[in-house]
């Protein structure tokens, strides 16, 4: 789903723009455990 967010903000030409689209979104709609489930494995995988 987040990458689907991304490709709604692709076409917007200002990248810093696009990034705190994307951010927005995310915080503003989903749920906190959400969030998580895609910070999780980044963190795991950072080990």
């Amino acid at each position: 789903m987040a990458n689907d967010i991304a490709a709604y903000f692709a076409s917007e030409p200002d990248r810093e723009a696009a990034i705190s689209g994307i951010v927005n979104h995310i915080e503003k709609t989903w749920d906190p455990r959400m969030r998580r489930q895609i910070i999780q494995p980044s963190a795991e995988d950072a080990v």
